[in-house]
Protein backbone atom coordinates (compact mmCIF):
# COMPACT_ATOMS: atom_id res chain seq x y z
CA UNK A 1 0.00 0.00 0.00
CA UNK A 2 1.34 3.48 -0.78
CA UNK A 3 2.27 5.78 2.07
CA UNK A 4 -0.62 7.51 3.82
CA UNK A 5 -1.26 11.03 2.57
CA UNK A 6 0.06 13.84 4.73
CA UNK A 7 -1.30 17.30 5.46
CA UNK A 8 1.15 19.99 4.39
CA UNK A 9 -0.44 23.04 6.00
CA UNK A 10 -2.76 23.96 8.83
CA UNK A 11 -5.14 25.45 6.29
CA UNK A 12 -5.67 21.97 4.81
CA UNK A 13 -6.57 20.25 8.10
CA UNK A 14 -10.30 20.92 7.98
CA UNK A 15 -10.55 19.69 4.39
CA UNK A 16 -8.25 16.66 4.56
CA UNK A 17 -8.21 15.29 8.12
CA UNK A 18 -10.65 12.49 8.88
CA UNK A 19 -10.53 11.74 12.60
CA UNK A 20 -11.98 8.45 13.79
CA UNK A 21 -12.65 8.27 17.52
CA UNK A 22 -13.17 4.95 19.26
CA UNK A 23 -15.50 5.11 22.26
CA UNK A 24 -18.62 7.05 23.13
CA UNK A 25 -17.72 8.85 26.31
CA UNK A 26 -16.98 12.41 27.39
CA UNK A 27 -13.46 12.24 25.94
CA UNK A 28 -14.93 11.39 22.54
CA UNK A 29 -17.15 14.45 22.85
CA UNK A 30 -14.11 16.54 23.80
CA UNK A 31 -12.16 15.27 20.77
CA UNK A 32 -15.05 16.10 18.44
CA UNK A 33 -15.56 19.55 19.94
CA UNK A 34 -11.87 20.49 19.95
CA UNK A 35 -11.15 19.16 16.45
CA UNK A 36 -13.97 21.37 15.23
CA UNK A 37 -12.96 24.37 17.33
CA UNK A 38 -9.22 24.23 16.63
CA UNK A 39 -9.17 23.03 13.03
CA UNK A 40 -12.66 23.42 11.63
CA UNK A 41 -13.17 19.66 11.22
CA UNK A 42 -16.85 19.36 10.30
CA UNK A 43 -17.41 15.64 10.91
CA UNK A 44 -15.55 13.22 13.14
CA UNK A 45 -16.42 9.57 12.79
CA UNK A 46 -17.19 8.09 16.22
CA UNK A 47 -17.38 4.32 16.76
CA UNK A 48 -19.21 3.20 19.89
CA UNK A 49 -21.12 0.23 21.24
CA UNK A 50 -24.12 2.22 22.48
CA UNK A 51 -26.10 5.24 21.42
CA UNK A 52 -24.71 8.11 23.48
CA UNK A 53 -26.99 11.04 22.63
CA UNK A 54 -24.49 13.84 23.27
CA UNK A 55 -22.44 12.33 20.44
CA UNK A 56 -24.96 10.66 18.18
CA UNK A 57 -27.09 13.81 17.97
CA UNK A 58 -24.16 16.17 17.33
CA UNK A 59 -23.93 17.71 13.89
CA UNK A 60 -20.16 17.31 14.14
CA UNK A 61 -20.22 13.50 14.33
CA UNK A 62 -20.78 10.64 11.98
CA UNK A 63 -21.84 8.29 14.77
CA UNK A 64 -21.64 4.56 14.11
CA UNK A 65 -22.71 1.73 16.35
CA UNK A 66 -20.16 -1.08 16.26
CA UNK A 67 -21.02 -3.70 18.89
CA UNK A 68 -17.82 -5.73 18.41
CA UNK A 69 -15.25 -2.98 19.05
CA UNK A 70 -14.54 -3.98 22.66
CA UNK A 71 -12.55 -6.92 21.22
CA UNK A 72 -9.37 -6.30 19.22
CA UNK A 73 -10.48 -8.17 16.10
CA UNK A 74 -13.87 -6.45 16.09
CA UNK A 75 -12.18 -3.06 16.48
CA UNK A 76 -9.65 -3.69 13.71
CA UNK A 77 -12.34 -4.96 11.34
CA UNK A 78 -14.53 -1.91 11.99
CA UNK A 79 -11.61 0.47 11.48
CA UNK A 80 -10.58 -1.26 8.26
CA UNK A 81 -14.15 -0.92 6.92
CA UNK A 82 -14.17 2.78 7.80
CA UNK A 83 -10.77 3.29 6.14
CA UNK A 84 -11.90 1.54 2.95
CA UNK A 85 -15.05 3.67 2.80
CA UNK A 86 -13.23 6.96 3.48
CA UNK A 87 -10.50 6.16 0.96
CA UNK A 88 -13.05 5.15 -1.68
CA UNK A 89 -14.79 8.51 -1.26
CA UNK A 90 -11.58 10.57 -1.17
CA UNK A 91 -8.13 8.96 -1.37
CA UNK A 92 -6.48 12.19 -0.17
CA UNK A 93 -8.17 12.12 3.24
CA UNK A 94 -5.77 11.60 6.15
CA UNK A 95 -7.13 9.09 8.66
CA UNK A 96 -6.33 9.66 12.33
CA UNK A 97 -7.55 7.16 14.93
CA UNK A 98 -7.94 8.16 18.59
CA UNK A 99 -9.07 6.04 21.52
CA UNK A 100 -10.95 7.22 24.58
CA UNK A 101 -9.55 5.02 27.34
CA UNK A 102 -6.64 2.79 28.33
CA UNK A 103 -8.25 -0.25 26.75
CA UNK A 104 -8.53 1.52 23.39
CA UNK A 105 -4.98 2.82 23.66
CA UNK A 106 -3.71 -0.72 24.25
CA UNK A 107 -5.70 -2.16 21.35
CA UNK A 108 -4.72 0.65 18.97
CA UNK A 109 -1.08 0.33 19.99
CA UNK A 110 -1.16 -3.44 19.63
CA UNK A 111 -2.82 -3.22 16.21
CA UNK A 112 -0.71 -0.28 15.02
CA UNK A 113 0.98 -2.10 12.09
CA UNK A 114 -2.35 -3.41 10.83
CA UNK A 115 -4.06 -0.02 11.19
CA UNK A 116 -1.18 1.81 9.53
CA UNK A 117 -1.43 -0.67 6.64
CA UNK A 118 -5.11 0.33 6.37
CA UNK A 119 -4.01 3.96 6.06
CA UNK A 120 -4.38 5.31 9.59
CA UNK A 121 -2.08 7.55 11.51
CA UNK A 122 -1.93 5.86 14.92
CA UNK A 123 -0.49 8.29 17.52
CA UNK A 124 0.42 5.64 20.08
CA UNK A 125 3.79 4.21 21.03
CA UNK A 126 4.66 0.63 20.12
CA UNK A 127 2.83 -1.91 22.22
CA UNK A 128 5.85 -3.49 23.93
CA UNK A 129 6.90 -0.13 25.36
CA UNK A 130 3.31 0.84 26.22
CA UNK A 131 2.78 -2.46 27.98
CA UNK A 132 6.05 -2.10 29.88
CA UNK A 133 5.49 1.42 31.21
CA UNK A 134 1.78 1.08 31.97
CA UNK A 135 2.23 -1.81 34.39
CA UNK A 136 2.05 -0.09 37.76
CA UNK A 137 4.96 -1.89 39.40
CA UNK A 138 7.17 -1.46 36.34
CA UNK A 139 6.24 2.22 36.13
CA UNK A 140 7.36 2.70 39.73
CA UNK A 141 10.61 0.83 39.03
CA UNK A 142 11.28 3.22 36.17
CA UNK A 143 10.51 6.20 38.41
CA UNK A 144 13.03 4.87 40.95
CA UNK A 145 15.65 4.33 38.23
CA UNK A 146 15.14 7.88 36.94
CA UNK A 147 14.80 9.43 40.41
CA UNK A 148 11.28 10.68 39.70
CA UNK A 149 9.15 11.10 42.85
CA UNK A 150 5.77 9.37 42.97
CA UNK A 151 3.17 8.47 45.61
CA UNK A 152 4.09 5.23 47.30
CA UNK A 153 1.90 2.17 46.78
CA UNK A 154 1.77 -0.83 49.07
CA UNK A 155 0.61 -4.25 47.95
CA UNK A 156 -0.78 -6.68 50.48
CA UNK A 157 -2.06 -10.17 50.02
CA UNK A 158 -5.38 -10.27 51.85
CA UNK A 159 -5.84 -14.00 51.43
CA UNK A 160 -4.93 -16.57 54.08
CA UNK A 161 -1.29 -16.19 52.95
CA UNK A 162 -1.21 -12.49 53.74
CA UNK A 163 0.66 -10.78 56.58
CA UNK A 164 -0.61 -11.10 60.14
CA UNK A 165 -0.31 -7.32 60.60
CA UNK A 166 -0.12 -4.35 58.28
CA UNK A 167 2.55 -1.64 58.80
CA UNK A 168 0.00 1.12 59.21
CA UNK A 169 2.51 3.34 61.01
CA UNK A 170 4.50 3.60 57.74
CA UNK A 171 1.57 4.92 55.69
CA UNK A 172 1.85 8.65 54.92
CA UNK A 173 -1.15 10.93 54.79
CA UNK A 174 -3.32 11.72 52.88
CA UNK A 175 -4.25 8.19 51.91
CA UNK A 176 -6.35 6.44 49.34
CA UNK A 177 -7.00 2.75 49.69
CA UNK A 178 -9.25 0.13 48.28
CA UNK A 179 -10.54 -3.37 48.84
CA UNK A 180 -10.40 -2.96 52.63
CA UNK A 181 -13.70 -4.83 53.18
CA UNK A 182 -12.10 -7.93 51.64
CA UNK A 183 -9.09 -7.73 53.95
CA UNK A 184 -8.95 -10.30 56.74
CA UNK A 185 -7.78 -7.67 59.24
CA UNK A 186 -10.93 -5.66 60.00
CA UNK A 187 -9.55 -4.06 63.22
CA UNK A 188 -6.56 -2.70 61.31
CA UNK A 189 -8.78 -1.54 58.49
CA UNK A 190 -10.93 0.29 61.04
CA UNK A 191 -7.79 1.80 62.56
CA UNK A 192 -6.84 3.14 59.11
CA UNK A 193 -10.27 4.70 58.67
CA UNK A 194 -10.10 6.25 62.16
CA UNK A 195 -6.62 7.69 61.57
CA UNK A 196 -7.67 9.17 58.22
CA UNK A 197 -10.43 11.23 59.87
Amino acid sequence: MPASPRIASTADVARRLQPVVVGGDILAYSYVRELHRAYGVERTIVLATQDIKMLSSSRFTDYRLEPLIPEPEGLYDALERVAAQVRAEDPDRVLLVLGCDDCHARMLSSGKPRLEAAGYTVPYIDFDLLDDITQKRRFYELCDELDIPYPRTWYFDCSENGPAELPVQEFPYPQAYGSVPRCRHPPQAQDLRDRKR
